[in-house]
């Protein structure tokens, strides 16, 4: 119990810090999009976000989009005891469009008639394939979880005593959360925590339009750093740890003075 209220009182507290990453925008086109990294998905999905200038220091309007790209990756296979082991590798490759891509999910493309168990990261699901009167049924997606992706994925196949699949290649399919924006260039700061409301801005009415015309995709490096400073937006989270405090400091106390009438008792 008093660790389980340690742990919503970190929550509390974590929940009051902002994060930063800077960057530098390039590129010919009005539009720009950078691909949002998976730390600031993890801390802050799509909507605890802000885009700052650094020039000016006002805030930037943007919109977030997700595009789904899929890719045909190279893979090896190893047979053991009746499991194909799959692993995947170059699920990314040096291209700025690609950084920062999460895996989403994975696709066997087989001929194979087949049902399986799988086994990827303490998950086990099914996959088929049967073909019947020329009409085919099958599931061969592996949903992957999470929202930071490795650079390797690997899964099991059980075949049992069945041979094993004829695997004739794997697509991999990836989600890119990108955030669009106007700029002429410059240095910008995208700051995010789990403190910042959602922001609403006239540049979403305008999503189809910007979509169509296109955009430059500005690669973002940088590393995420905690700041702790007064930002515009950002709701007051501090009674959380205050109530988390009082509430396990009310706990404890009751602990001890249960433990104090539980020995009465048993003298």
């Amino acid at each position: 119990m008093r660790n389980f209220l340690f742990a919503i009182a970190l929550v509390a507290l974590a929940a009051s810090h902002l994060y930063e990453i800077t960057f530098t925008v390039g590129g010919e086109l009005p539009y720009k999009a950078i691909v949002l990294p998976p730390e600031v998905v993890n801390v802050a999905g799509t909507s605890a976000i802000r885009l700052k200038s650094q020039e000016s220091g006002q805030e930037v309007p943007f919109f977030v989009y997700d595009q789904e790209q899929i890719h045909g990756v190279h893979f090896e296979t190893i047979q053991s005891n009746g499991i194909t082991t799959v692993t995947i590798t170059g699920l990314y490759d040096t291209d700025a469009t690609m950084q920062n891509i999460r895996v989403s999910g994975i696709r066997i493309i087989t001929d194979s008639i087949f049902r399986r168990d799988v086994r990827i990261n303490n998950r086990t699901i099914t996959l088929y394939r049967h073909v019947f009167q020329d009409e085919e049924n099958s599931n061969t997606f592996i949903p992957i979880t999470g929202t930071a992706s490795p650079a390797t994925l690997s899964f099991e196949i059980i075949n049992h005593n069945d041979s094993p699949i004829n695997i004739l290649g794997i697509e991999v399919e990836y989600i890119a959360h990108k955030l669009v924006f106007r700029s002429t260039g410059g240095e910008y700061r995208l700051v995010f925590g789990g403190e910042l409301t959602r922001p609403r801005y006239d540049i979403e009415h305008f999503r189809d339009y910007i979509l169509e015309q296109g955009f430059d995709i500005v690669p973002i490096s940088g590393e995420a750093r905690l700041i702790d400073l007064p930002y515009e937006g950002r709701r007051n989270f501090s009674w959380m740890f205050n109530a988390a405090v009082i509430i396990a400091g009310v706990v404890l106390i009751a602990v001890v003075l249960m433990n104090v009438v539980k020995k009465k008792e048993n003298k």
